[in-house]
């Protein structure tokens, strides 16, 4: 699919990949790999569960589990007609010529060849493409003619002996018979009428040529992410919500601002799209024109321009410039941003360094103006700037940054990692970072050879490099090794070291083949010298590395009062934790209270919902909560334990509002009622007033359950885990923690320390002593604990020393732990390696999360986060990917403080 990639860059991706998997796949044959006995098994084995449990299957599925069958038995239905018309041909000597009316080439094509490729591959495909496309040439087939039929007397079929772009273009399949075709095609059609919107013009679907913003935009203004969400409420292809900046958003479907004091957040933005007002506007067909209209004006500008959209809103027929606080005619905005009253605004934000518009640096590209020219006055400073360009801060690693040190002024030099990539000589794309080491390459034919080592290696750069890294030579060469940074600027991810990067290039899933080819024609590697580190990326990413500002020296980090007192001794410790577990176990002993709660969360929500189930969960339940505690309740409203049903966004809002207005009805059981539908995880938070508990009743799937009944076991296989959690709770608590790093995600942190100990078991381990399959929840494997309890406790070594050893040596492990390059994982009671998770390399335990990558909707682990800390079961699932470099300093430096407190108290 090489040649496909390279017609992509040239601006009809889309388009042809479109035109080539839908009617040129027929028109490529492999050689078989089966024989024919085992054809026929498979096809007898399939037709025998099609007729017997497959049927009976299908038939008793309610309507809507049906009718996701009903597309794949349509297109098996196709290809059975299609194989049954094409048995007894011959493809092998079936051979294809085609000549270009523009230079008159005769393409010849082999049967077994990639068709479209070959004929992509030639000088004016693309150019006569285009004119089919503009309407300045009626079919392909004018321009590119097949000049020859079958060679193959025995190949009698005419359809597929004529095979030509004629053919591509009509809605028929290769060596299918119109009839066949036809009522096939009416088949789909008739369910595409009633479940999906159906484009009038065939070639709209064929030929699906989006224009798309420039990526720095796109990444700024329409964040994947949150669009994706916002498509799943209000099902509108145009993006609808703008990030116009930090502090405010549009929509652009209501024309209305959403506006915070601080970030603006996720929950925000999708709380206003589930609105009554925008879902009404997305209904309105003259509502949605004018959406597109407004894209398709932007779509078709420069970058430069693009970016520029911030400033306006779409008002019908016109633009509201919300700078000038004037209707712009759309003709007239090209004008109106180059007009003075609105220059000089948009120059006065870019002098006051305002952040409340992304993109500002971009903005004034239109106006010939640098930072240079605003900012500057003093020539030596001027001098530099104009080398590197704007001013923002740089990435920083764990180490860069100590809380008590300065933040010092760093002066960068960034230059290209090669500077001649289309160099014949394999020396010359040897990057910098490694230029060094050419004085003692030398190239010899085919070959190059390392004079210290006395070896040929292959002309290839991966070789040499990795030959340039090792001992032996680094050691011979007496050349000391510098430690780089990468960063991807295009996909915003820091990477660990050299084998990740090339991975990330070569192998990894980024975002790379989806920039605008203005863009993708400008990215390169780049190094910093200075600060040694290796950027991917164009001119508008150096923007994103570059000096910080000189500020104030940070206050010097000192443990809370609070802490200091919880950790005065030994008594006081032993004191503190003996109080903390009679509380949580009290709690526990009011199960009664909390079965009753759920028992009437049950009675009311059956009256809607038949059936359904009340699963309470959390820190009440695990024993690391008290009586005051909320009761988190999973509702199972009827087969969505294992998560199949009602796992969408639109499908939880729903089940959050029904659930509130139902209980609403019960005012004399159930008050306070809050919903917050677009959180992560959608819940309704409410106070029972029978058992006075406040209670979050959340409608995903069980797996939160499974994890209650984990930490539950883990702190009855090791007794002293009961009370170590419940004192660094309350630890973080006073450190003002809890909003970074959770109950759960500090709970594993302690369960973790002790399976590396073998006072705990791992995830592995417990699943080898309890073999019997467990469930399966939303693709991730939980525990059937079968084993008693005390036998399992003759795998782990009781706990010999005080909470007080406990707590000391849980400080002093995560003071030292590598958080740049490890990963927190309790499924195997040990840490892995970051890089592991862009390499390939991952463990044959971590099975269910390599599948859940191969799904529809896969969802990758935040290996670069701050800290990463696996869930037990969701191995997708980092609980502290929000954390930012700044959190984990902090929480650095308080481990080995409170550590350092502990010694002196021990």
């Amino acid at each position: 699919m090489e040649q496909i990639n390279v017609l992509s860059e040239s601006g009809i991706l889309k388009a042809m990949e479109n035109e080539f998997y839908l009617n040129w796949s027929n028109c490529t044959f492999t050689d078989n790999s089966l024989s024919a006995v085992d054809v026929k098994s498979k096809i007898l084995e399939f037709s025998k569960f099609l007729n017997s449990a497959g049927k009976l299957s299908l038939l008793s599925y309610n309507r809507s589990e049906s009718e996701e069958f009903v597309p794949l038995l349509l297109t098996l239905k196709k290809n059975i007609k299609y194989i049954l018309s094409e048995i007894g041909h011959s493809h092998s000597e079936k051979k294809y010529e085609y000549i270009c009316c523009e230079c008159n080439e005769v393409i010849n094509i082999d049967s077994k060849q990639n068709f479209w490729a070959c004929l992509q591959n030639h000088e004016h495909v693309e150019y006569l493409y285009s004119k089919f496309l503009t309407g300045t040439l009626d079919t392909v087939s004018e321009s590119m003619t097949d000049i020859a039929e079958v060679q193959d007397s025995i190949y009698s079929n005419p359809v597929a002996g004529t095979s030509n772009f004629e053919f591509a273009n009509e809605n028929t399949d290769s060596g299918i018979d119109n009839e066949i075709c036809e009522g096939d095609h009416n088949e789909v059609s008739e369910f595409t009428e009633k479940n999906e919107c159906k484009e009038d013009d065939v070639n709209n679907f064929r030929f699906n040529f989006v224009l798309k913003y420039d990526d720095a935009i796109e990444i700024k203004l329409y964040p994947e992410r949150l669009m994706k969400t916002v498509w799943k409420i209000d099902r509108i292809k145009e993006y609808t919500i703008q990030k116009t900046g930090p502090f405010r958003a549009v929509c652009l479907l209501c024309s209305c601002d959403l506006v915070a004091k601080t970030k603006i957040s996720k929950f925000a933005i999708e709380d206003h799209t589930i609105g009554q007002r925008h879902l009404r506007n997305a209904g309105s067909s003259e509502n949605v024109n004018n959406l597109r209209n407004y894209h398709d004006f932007w779509l078709n500008l420069e970058a430069t321009y693009q970016s520029h959209q911030v400033y306006f809103k779409p008002n019908f027929s016109a633009f509201k410039c919300v700078l000038c606080n004037l209707a712009v005619k759309y003709e007239d905005v090209l004008l109106h941003i180059q007009r003075d009253p609105h220059k000089k605004k948009v120059l006065d934000l870019f002098k006051k360094n305002s952040n409340i518009y992304y993109l500002i640096e971009l903005h004034v590209q239109i106006y010939g103006v640098t930072m240079v020219q605003v900012e500057s006055t003093d020539k030596e400073v001027k001098k530099e700037m104009m080398t590197v360009k704007p001013k923002v801060r740089t990435e920083k690693t764990d180490s860069d940054s100590s809380p008590s040190s300065d933040t010092k002024e760093v002066k960068h030099n960034i230059i290209k990692s090669v500077e001649n990539f289309a160099s014949d000589n394999v020396l010359d794309l040897i990057p910098n970072r490694f230029r060094e080491h050419i004085k003692y390459l030398k190239s010899k034919g085919n070959m190059i050879s390392c004079d210290l080592c006395k070896i040929t290696l292959l002309k290839e750069i991966e070789i040499i490099k990795k030959h340039i890294k090792l001992a032996s030579h680094v050691k011979a060469s007496n050349i000391k090794p510098k430690k780089y940074n990468y960063y991807c600027e295009i996909c915003n991810i820091k990477i660990p070291d050299e084998v990740a990067w090339n991975s990330h290039f070569n192998d990894g899933p980024n975002k790379h083949a989806n920039m605008a080819e203005s863009r993708k024609n400008k990215t390169t590697e780049y190094e910093c010298t200075k600060c040694c580190t290796v950027i991917y990326g164009d001119d508008l990413s150096l923007t994103r590395h570059l000096s910080v500002k000189r500020g104030k020296r940070s206050k010097e980090l000192k443990l809370p009062e609070p802490v200091n007192k919880l950790f005065r001794s030994k008594e006081v410790i032993e004191s503190t934790a003996n109080k903390l577990t009679f509380e949580a176990n009290d709690a526990l002993r009011y199960n009664q209270l909390t079965k009753e709660c759920c028992t009437r969360l049950e009675v009311a929500l059956g009256v809607v919902f038949e059936g359904c189930r009340a699963y309470p969960f959390g820190s009440r339940i695990s024993g690391l909560g008290d009586q005051y505690s909320d009761l988190d309740v999973f509702i199972d409203t009827g087969g969505m334990y294992l998560g199949y049903k009602n796992q969408d966004a639109l499908a939880q809002v729903q089940l959050v509002r029904k659930a509130a207005g139902i209980l609403s009805k019960h005012k004399e059981e159930f008050q306070d009622f809050l919903q917050i539908p677009t959180a992560r995880t959608p819940i309704v938070k409410l106070y029972h007033k029978m058992t006075d508990i406040e209670c979050d009743l959340s409608f995903r799937h069980g797996l939160s359950v499974e994890n209650t009944k984990f930490l539950r076991f883990c702190l009855d296989l090791q007794p002293i885990t009961q009370p170590f959690v419940l004192l660094l709770k309350k630890w973080s608590q006073h450190n003002n923690f809890t909003e970074h790093i959770s109950t759960y995600a500090l709970a594993l942190t302690a369960i973790f320390y002790l399976q590396v100990n073998n006072y705990l078991l791992s995830v592995k381990k417990l699943r080898e002593l309890n073999p019997e399959p467990s469930l399966v929840i939303d693709g991730w494997e939980t525990i059937k604990y079968t084993m008693p309890l005390e036998k399992m406790k003759t795998f782990v070594d009781p706990y010999p020393h005080s909470i007080t050893n406990l707590l000391k040596d849980f400080f002093g492990y995560y003071a030292k732990f590598k958080y740049s390059e490890e990963v927190i994982c309790p499924l195997l009671g040990r840490t892995i390696l970051k890089k592991q998770f862009f390499e390939g390399t991952l463990p044959e335990e971590m099975k269910s999360y390599i599948l859940q990558l191969q799904g529809e909707e896969p969802e990758q682990f935040r290996a670069m986060s701050s800290i990463c800390i696996q869930d037990p079961f969701d191995l997708s699932h980092n609980l502290t990917k929000a954390c930012q470099p700044g959190t984990l300093n902090k929480f650095k430096t308080f481990c080995e403080l409170s550590f350092k407190l502990l010694e002196s108290t021990v």
